[in-house]
């Protein structure tokens, strides 16, 4: 863990982050505010919240509560500058900022609004890099480091264009992500997701492999982890079992009020699997499902892929 920090909310932190990575939102953004009332000065529990909307988002790739997530980043940063004034610059202080300030460039950029992931992209690289050399224990700095370093960011985001003249190689970018995955306090479990995703890119899928059955036993109710694991079976060409994670996690999003894109996506990548692993009545009968479905008009896109693989389904075409 890194020495810089503050043991007294190691534990509740750790809840915090079993939470997110668990989709229990509500219970995250619970915990959250209790511990925003039990160490009013401290800014992790506001940045703990910020991550829990943030992830929520990215859960469900749509944006939930925009005007929450501001409030929330602006509540982060005036706790990071109350609590400079009072400790001064340290390795923890400006990380949290950094982190915060990352946070919200990657928030602006699943909008398009590339002026302020530019602003905030920028200083938090500078922040995560002092606080690096204030303290080099601090792992959890490494993260978004390590992420662009390599280029590439967790669970489909892509925040490498915001710095892409930042200096760094790949193998840099994994070292420093693999140094997080070891020794973090906040996102040790999201630099191994995000391992697993680039272990895939690096055509290396038994690393991939690895860490997701190592995160399958310690959350088994995290659709990221699901997430990871229909990459790997689907860069495997594993195509019946990759169709059986997307039903699951179609399951999944079928409960969540926000989830409605993510299940008919998942359904019909699963019909798409399916028909890679030759299973084409089974395939076909995903698609009527979906297609019968009156909420399905909504998700155009969607709904014109689903209808041209029924009829290459019924026309025998590969």
């Amino acid at each position: 863990m890194a020495s810089s920090f503050p043991q007294y909310l190691m534990e509740a932190s750790s809840r915090a982050v079993d939470d997110i990575i668990n989709c229990d939102f509500q219970h995250a953004f619970l915990l959250c505010d209790s511990l925003k009332k039990e160490f009013p000065t401290d800014p992790l529990p506001s940045i703990l919240k910020l991550s829990a909307m943030g992830m929520r988002d990215i859960d469900c790739e749509k944006t939930i509560d925009s005007a929450g997530f501001i409030n929330e980043f602006l509540v982060s940063q005036e706790l990071i500058r109350s609590f400079e004034q009072k400790n001064g610059i340290t390795s923890y202080g400006l990380m949290l900022d950094g982190l915060s300030k990352a946070m919200h460039a990657a928030f602006f950029l699943r909008q398009k609004a590339y002026f302020d992931v530019l602003h905030n992209g920028v200083d938090a690289i500078k922040l995560l890099k002092k606080a690096k050399e204030l303290d080099s224990t601090n792992a959890d700095a490494d993260f978004f480091l390590g992420l662009y370093d390599y280029g590439k960011s967790e669970l489909k985001k892509k925040l490498w264009m915001v710095l892409f003249w930042y200096p760094g190689s790949k193998k840099e970018g994994i070292e420093k992500l693999k140094n997080c995955s070891k020794n973090a306090s906040l996102t040790r479990i999201a630099a191994k997701l995000s391992l697993s995703d680039i272990y895939i890119q690096e055509k290396k899928p038994g690393l991939s492999e690895a860490i997701i059955s190592e995160l399958e036993n310690q959350y088994k109710n995290s659709r990221f982890v699901l997430w990871a694991k229909v990459k790997y079976l689907e860069s495997v060409k594993n195509y019946d079992s990759t169709a059986a994670v997307y039903e699951k996690l179609s399951m999944q999003y079928a409960l969540i009020p926000e989830g409605k894109q993510n299940f008919f996506a998942t359904r019909n990548r699963m019909a798409h699997m399916l028909k890679l692993a030759g299973k084409n009545q089974s395939a076909a009968e995903v698609c009527k499902s979906l297609l019968d479905d009156q909420q399905f008009d909504q998700y155009r896109e969607i709904k014109k892929d689903t209808r041209k693989l029924l009829e290459n389904l019924d026309n025998g075409k590969s």
